[in-house]
């Protein structure tokens, strides 16, 4: 599934979500965090990443959500000079009119820019990121990354015959060492290390 569609996704279920929300939620929320930790730690648990390679890890992942942050207010600006004429296309829908058509192909617009920027920096840190972060690691963690990404990927069907190591290396940088969840994970391994 792409970044934008499952970000689409999931923000439809939460929003539904949100309209049922029973007590349980957060319960439930705090259960769902714990189990992605898990399968973080799972990820990482055969490396044995020292506490030198964590703060790396930690240094990297800051610098890329940094640049993630200034897309999003970017986005958030270009969003914020539309308010007015959002409110009252709104309105119109909530009268059961249509919403003005140049306002809706100004929102198709900045949506696809939106998801065309985030795929790009995306691209770029994990370039950067694996590039950068590659002579931190063993040849031993370089060969688990590329094992466990070719696991992973083969329990999802995807046909790995071919892949080089790089390629599952950049995908395990990706999916592991970028994400937002990562650094509170790599926090708490560096606390019981």
């Amino acid at each position: 599934m792409k970044p934008l569609a499952l970000i689409a996704a999931v923000s439809l279920f939460w929003t539904v979500a949100a309209q049922d929300a029973k007590p349980a939620t957060s319960e439930v929320d705090a259960l769902l965090v714990a189990i992605a930790e898990i399968h973080w730690f799972e990820n990482v648990r055969h490396l044995k990443l020292t506490d030198v390679q964590l703060d790396k890890l930690m240094a990297a992942n800051k610098k890329a959500r940094e640049r993630e942050n200034e897309q999003f207010k970017a986005e958030a600006k270009d969003l914020l000079a539309l308010k007015e004429d959002v409110e009252k296309a709104r309105q119109q829908a909530i009268a059961g009119r249509p919403a003005p058509q140049g306002l809706l192909n100004r929102l198709k617009e900045l949506e696809k820019k939106a998801a065309e920027d985030r795929k790009a920096l995306r691209v770029k840190a994990v370039k950067e990121l694996a590039t950068e972060l590659r002579p931190i690691f063993t040849d031993e963690q370089f060969a688990e990354m590329a094992r466990k990404s070719k696991e992973v990927l083969k329990e999802q069907k995807f046909n790995v015959e071919g892949s080089e190591d790089v390629q599952l290396y950049w995908f395990y940088v990706e999916h592991v060492f970028l994400p937002e969840l990562a650094v509170e994970m790599m926090k708490k391994l560096k606390d019981h290390n």
